[in-house]
């Protein structure tokens, strides 16, 4: 029962984790578009958009593995 609650806690404090690094992912995504701030014009930045782009992926098959083997597990 102990074990049990413990593996639930556990696994929420992973998939919370993983779903920040996903919007982290994405801020850094926003941030690599091109925009014009106030009169200053930011050029597109293709190495931080694909490192957001590898990021999101990475971290959504993470989540997925976590949730097989919760799912495993669990049952």
């Amino acid at each position: 029962m102990k074990e049990e609650n413990q593996k639930q806690k556990s696994f929420k404090k992973r998939v919370i984790f993983y779903i920040l690094q996903v919007i982290l992912a994405s801020i850094f995504i926003y941030q690599s578009l091109e925009k014009n701030v106030g009169g200053f014009v930011k050029e597109f930045n293709p190495l931080l958009f694909g490192i957001g782009i590898l990021m999101i992926i990475m971290n959504v098959v993470f989540l997925y593995m976590e949730w097989k083997t919760h799912k495993r597990t669990s049952l």
